[in-house]
């Protein structure tokens, strides 16, 4: 922590009279030295700012950008009491990625729908979002034992570009942590997401993030309103598409975490004949049957019925799909 305020660095830039006369004017409003003014403007790039009281950080990009996010932030602030914190690796999810971006389907469509009219009435404001499912594992010490743990994240965009430059709004949800004694997490590891998998949002934070979003959406839409009268106008249409698919999101939310954790466990949740109770069976055979006494068949034969086999015919087999 001193060492991030100390100044004990020296460079050398170039700037406009423009731009000098600018900081010169602003520092003085300020009371400071244009040259603190200056620091701290990098400082708050660096570290990020603040905007009505809301953090403003710049969103990693690539790999790479993510492990430094994570050495950084992501791990000092989520494991405080641990030490020797070693990242062995961050990756991409390639299918937790597809079934994300299946559920923003909707969303993009109706904001490449925007993009087309912004751009048939002439104006250059172009809206994108995406999102992308990661994991990171590192292992690290606390309380005098060693410890592994795998995060497992999904981090998602949206953002405005113009000729005014790009406004950028991102998060990381959903977000799971998996700890077990070094060497042991991968044995534990369906036990935990078990554990996790019952884990609900309580209605309070619920609403705490809802209006958080709320709040966020409405800086950007002031942002974009100071900056001129028509990309207000196209940014209230954005952001109001944005909050819309924010609320469906919300209600699908449920049906996305079963699906995250049900690909990590690979299993399915199969509808049970005269019951509105789901079950969950391996999701590795084609063709799952149950009978009257709750016992299940998997299999992967086309052409097998268990209502013909002379083994398996005294009992009534009804075929179960999986619950969408």
């Amino acid at each position: 922590g001193e060492n991030t305020f100390k100044k004990d660095k020296r460079i050398n830039i170039r700037l406009s009279s423009h731009d000098l006369v600018g900081i010169q004017r602003k520092a003085a409003r300020k009371g400071i030295p244009y040259q603190a003014l200056i620091s701290g403007l990098i400082h708050q790039y660096v570290e990020g700012a603040i905007d009505n009281g809301y953090p403003v950080l710049h969103m990693p990009q690539g790999l790479e950008g993510w492990r430094a996010w994570m050495e950084a932030r992501g791990l000092p602030s989520t494991l405080p009491d641990a030490t020797d914190i070693r990242l062995e690796e961050v990756v991409v999810v390639p299918e937790l990625t597809e079934i994300f971006r299946q559920q923003m389907a909707p969303m993009r469509q109706q904001l490449e729908e925007q993009n087309r009219f912004n751009a048939s009435m002439g104006l250059s404001l172009r809206g994108t979002m995406d999102v992308v499912a990661m994991a990171a594992r590192c292992r690290f010490q606390e309380k005098g034992r060693e410890w592994e743990q795998l995060f497992v994240f999904v981090t998602g965009h949206t953002s405005n570009e113009s000729e005014f430059g790009r406004q950028i709004f991102w998060f990381i949800e959903p977000n799971y942590g998996f700890r077990a004694a070094a060497g042991e997490l991968d044995a534990t590891l369906p036990l935990l997401v078990t554990i996790a998998n019952s884990v609900q949002p309580t209605p309070e934070w619920a609403g705490m993030r809802d209006d958080h979003l709320r709040k966020m959406n409405q800086i950007a839409a002031r942002g974009a309103a100071e900056r001129s009268a028509i990309m207000a106008d196209a940014n209230r249409d954005i952001n109001r598409m944005i909050t819309e698919g924010w609320e469906g999101r919300q209600a699908s939310q449920e049906r996305g975490h079963r699906q995250f954790i049900n690909a990590i466990r690979g299993v399915d949740n199969y509808a049970v004949p005269g019951s509105s109770t789901p079950v969950q069976l391996p999701n590795t055979h084609r063709h799952v049957y149950t009978n009257q006494q709750g016992e299940y068949l998997l299999f992967d034969d086309p052409n097998f019925d268990p209502n013909r086999d002379p083994v398996l015919r005294d009992s009534r087999w009804t075929e179960m799909k999986p619950v969408k």
